[in-house]
């Protein structure tokens, strides 16, 4: 899938300069820029007494650094995370973005484990429990409203979304994507059929109020290792996304059609983690999750530079979707 922004390349004289401020005293010994990501900038780096870091280079966005470093901070010890190790402002080292540093994980992602067949059933079952564990602990953490997640004097605030028109909410984003955005055009016939088939989702399932979203819940994001025989989740990776809203979005964002596929009974094992977590979804969570997760698809969908690939992947999900059993538009 194409990048959304061009990677930032440093020398290494630059990045030691860097992590000199980071992390003072530590000495870089080699660096390796990462090709995971696909908006920001990576870093692994080897330490002199042979430590491992990640410095993230916060550019897409860089008002987001703030808010992925108070993600940090607040979830720390309820779910795998890396630790916050450090951070600097734009221009440190002529660096020109905001940085973090952050502690090197062990494993790999899930897209990796899936693309190097190394799931079986019994890594299905512990990795779809690990995961539902670490969303409910995510979505736990509510707020009074939905929007978008700001570093505030005392921690996370909500920035309340705003879009024309009439409508709030999830409601104004997809007309506002549909009517003033390059969305509406690329949809094309499609596009009145997902105005009909969001409106007839909101009607049916009323605001729960607002949790804490990842908002980009998806295998390339999500560290896993195997320890003892067993896979568990061991970190999840990269906030940028984070907002207040539906828990939804997060459900809809990993179970959405993508190769590699999840393995079979991970979903199961998912329920049985959200269960165990005190979370039970009703019997039509799946089509719920792929009502509102087409917001992503419409988000890719509105770019004014054009990405072929990430446009037809769009373009089936929103198929796909609207093919659904029961679907909305219809009812």
């Amino acid at each position: 899938m194409e990048r959304r922004t061009e990677l930032i390349e440093l020398a290494f004289e630059q990045l030691s300069a860097l992590l000199s401020v980071l992390e003072p005293g530590a000495k870089l010994q080699a660096a390796e820029l990462l090709s995971g990501g696909r908006a920001n900038t990576n870093y692994r780096l080897t330490l002199s007494d042979g430590g491992l870091r990640v410095v993230r280079l916060v550019h897409r966005d860089p008002v987001t650094a703030g808010k992925e470093a108070l993600v940090l901070e607040e979830l720390a010890g309820t779910l795998p995370l890396p630790r916050l190790l450090g951070r600097a402002p734009a221009g440190t080292a002529g660096v020109p973005a905001p940085a973090l540093l952050l502690e090197h994980l062990p494993g790999l992602t899930l897209e990796d484990a899936l693309l190097e067949d190394h799931l079986d059933a019994s890594a299905a079952r512990s990795l779809g429990e690990s995961l539902g564990r670490a969303l409910a602990a995510i979505h736990a953490r509510r707020f009074p409203s939905g929007g978008d997640l700001v570093a505030g004097a005392d921690g996370l605030e909500v920035s309340a979304w705003s879009f024309p028109g009439e409508v709030t909410g999830v409601g104004s984003y997809v007309s506002y994507c549909l009517d003033q955005t390059p969305a509406g055009e690329r949809l094309g016939a499609l596009k009145e059929r997902v105005r009909t088939y969001f409106s007839a989702g909101l009607e049916r399932w009323p605001d729960e109020g607002a949790c804490l979203v990842h908002g980009d819940f998806k295998p390339c994001n999500l560290f896993v290792d195997e320890v003892a025989g067993s896979w568990e989740l061991s970190g999840v990776l990269d906030w940028e996304f984070a907002h207040a809203g539906s828990a939804y979005s997060d459900y809809g964002n990993l179970f959405r059609r993508r190769t590699p596929s999840l393995p079979a009974g991970f979903e199961e094992a998912f329920l049985v983690g959200l269960a165990a977590s005190g979370v039970v979804p009703p019997s039509d969570w799946a089509l719920r999750r792929a009502h509102l997760d087409l917001t992503s698809a419409l988000e890719f969908l509105s770019s004014e530079a054009d990405h072929p690939q990430r446009h037809a992947a769009s373009l089936a999900q929103v198929e796909a979707t609207l093919a659904l059993p029961l679907a909305l538009e219809e009812r």
